[in-house]
């Protein structure tokens, strides 16, 4: 055979396999190109082809002929334009923007959108490995209450994940949803006339203030509704973000072999545990004031977003309860569509066929071979699948509904409980005996603290006769301190809590083991504070000021007003004598 029809015959094969994304093993291996060769190999139709070099050049020479822009930006961006001439219904690229070299491409199925107007929860991530290269997808996906399953139903890609990059993608979402629907998505806290009550994702900041910038810039956020006219989004977030529970505990085990065993309990119990005013001071105060570098790293993280710790905490949060309670506590749902998306898709795709095109899959030998589709394709599909289940009436999986979840839970739990009796009879109470055990050891130890407090009371001296009554002050802004208690507050950063919060911390968690875990209190080094230079400048202030006595401690120590604040008082710790 000639090598020009050779080279024609096997653009044919290249054509029959895909020419997009297709490799040369692909084609050769394609029950496609087993037939148009007649059960030839594509090396036995012409001797140069047995070179490897020669067909990667005709398969080159295949997608230039398709595709001369590549299959990059360019000509995605050509795709888009021509999805602008089609009816709504038929697009499937809803924008494309572009500012310097960020790009922000906005693809979600009509069919599917339709979806998002019921949706009483959203669920968003980004997933790193689809295009090959620094373009990322990120997914937004519902939970779909007549079929009882997840859908995702739009996807961004971006290669930036900035705060504009997300302010552009929840733009795009949300228009893109408008323009197919005719629907405004909105959330039910903002709008009486929508059902979504709040949003979960990990704790990307720039996520999240990028919903925050779309909902204030909008005005979306309906004063008539939630009665609060506010432009923060830190206020914003705090009503209508969650999230993801794994994530969280995931900063937390990264620090479990630089913690005591209970301090890492304490940390991973936070968003259960702490439900009053009292408990998340002694928290806060634990994590401020303690000296361990990790915790100190992990709890800036989590300060500098006003609105991370209240979206991880039901008492924290400013989101309606019964909202809260509706959306999930984790965005399992979302991962796993990852891994399921790159079984059928693939990974490490150019930006073009990883959303719009087609490679058929072909079978060789009774062993399907390496194959691929596009996202259009897989939503396409996606909302096929959901029509003929509607049509039907039948679902994929019939215990997925939350009935049937509630009613596997409780049967789960039920065995649960009958086996930890069973476990107590076997081993003659030992368990309750333990927990009786340490119940008891706490208890003592709250004896012993009463008595030692008693003792100090009743060894206060009696303030001289001619002493100077200071004015009475409120148990809030009362503080006191002397050489022997480290106790200070200085441009309110409050040592006394230091005491007052680690020593209280097991009681927020009672449940938790006891046993050899060292004194918490311990985390803070009162002599290196006292050496150092904010306590030292303090105590100076308060030795060499100009200020007269207006108490004693019990010491009978003359006591000081701090910046002339006569509410906070400190004893003079040096044994200088005053001029």
């Amino acid at each position: 055979m000639p090598l020009v029809s050779a080279a024609q015959k096997y653009d044919k094969c290249i054509d029959g396999a895909g020419s997009i994304g297709a490799t040369t093993l692909r084609v050769d291996k394609s029950s496609s190109t087993k037939t148009l060769l007649g059960g030839k190999l594509s090396q036995e139709i012409h001797p140069s082809l047995i070179n490897d070099r020669k067909r990667r050049d005709f398969l080159l020479s295949s997608r230039t002929k398709w595709f001369p822009e590549g299959t990059g930006l360019a000509t995605v961006w050509n795709e888009f334009e021509k999805d602008k001439e089609r009816d709504v219904g038929d697009r499937y690229i809803h924008e494309v923007s572009t500012q310097g070299d960020m790009h922000v491409i906005i693809t979600i199925d009509p069919d599917l959108a339709l979806l998002a107007i019921d949706a009483t929860w959203i669920m968003v991530d980004t997933t790193f490995a689809v295009v090959h290269g620094k373009t990322n997808s990120w997914k937004l996906l519902i939970w779909l209450h007549g079929n009882d399953k997840r859908v995702v139903i739009g996807r961004v890609w971006s290669n930036r994940a900035m705060r504009d990059a997300f302010f552009r993608l929840w733009s795009g979402i949300f228009d893109a949803i408008h323009t197919i629907t005719g629907f405004t998505m909105n959330f039910k806290v903002f709008s009486k006339n929508c059902s979504l009550l709040g949003a979960i994702g990990d704790s990307e900041g720039a996520q999240a203030q990028g919903l925050g910038d779309f909902i204030i810039l909008r005005r979306l956020n309906t004063p008539t509704v939630n009665g609060s006219s506010t432009v923060d989004v830190d206020d914003i977030l705090k009503v209508i973000w969650k999230t993801c529970l794994v994530h969280f505990k995931r900063g937390v085990f990264a620090l479990e072999t630089h913690v005591e065993a209970f301090v890492f309990q304490i940390l991973l119990g936070f968003p259960y545990y702490l439900e009053t005013e009292a408990k998340f001071d002694d928290f806060k105060a634990f994590c401020t004031n303690s000296t361990n570098a990790k915790i100190k790293a992990w709890w800036a993280h989590k300060i500098s977003y006003p609105w991370l710790l209240p979206s991880s905490n039901r008492f924290l949060t400013s989101m309606p309860p019964r909202h809260w309670d509706l959306i999930p506590g984790d965005t399992n749902p979302i991962e796993g569509s990852h891994a399921q998306d790159n079984q059928v898709n693939h990974t490490n795709r150019s930006l073009l066929e990883a959303i719009l095109l087609h490679v058929s899959s072909s079978l060789n030998d009774g062993n399907i071979s390496d194959h691929f589709i596009s996202a259009r394709e897989y939503d396409q599909q996606t909302a096929r699948v959901l029509k003929a289940s509607a049509d039907a009436g039948i679902l994929k999986n019939g215990n997925d509904s939350l009935q049937a979840r509630f009613a596997v839970l409780s049967r789960r739990q039920a065995r649960a409980r009958t086996k930890k009796a069973e476990l107590e009879i076997r081993d003659g109470g030992k368990h309750l005996k333990a927990k009786l055990k340490a119940a008891e050891r706490r208890e003592k130890e709250k004896e012993l603290e009463i008595q030692k407090l008693r003792a100090q009371l009743s060894a206060l001296p009696v303030l001289p006769s001619n002493a100077r009554q200071r004015p009475q002050a409120g148990p809030s802004t009362r503080r006191y301190i002397s050489s022997s208690s480290p106790s200070i507050d200085v441009d309110g950063f409050s040592f006394e809590s230091l005491i007052a919060g680690p020593s209280r911390l097991p009681a927020l968690f009672p449940d938790l083991p006891m046993d050899d875990v060292k004194d918490l209190q311990s985390d803070f080094d009162y002599q290196f504070a006292l050496q150092s230079d904010i306590m030292d400048n303090a105590l100076q202030r308060i030795a060499y000021g100009s200020s007269d006595p207006l108490d004693f401690d019990h010491g009978n120590r003359p006591m000081y007003p701090i910046h002339g604040d006569n509410e906070v008082l400190a004893s003079d710790p040096y044994t200088c004598t005053r001029e």
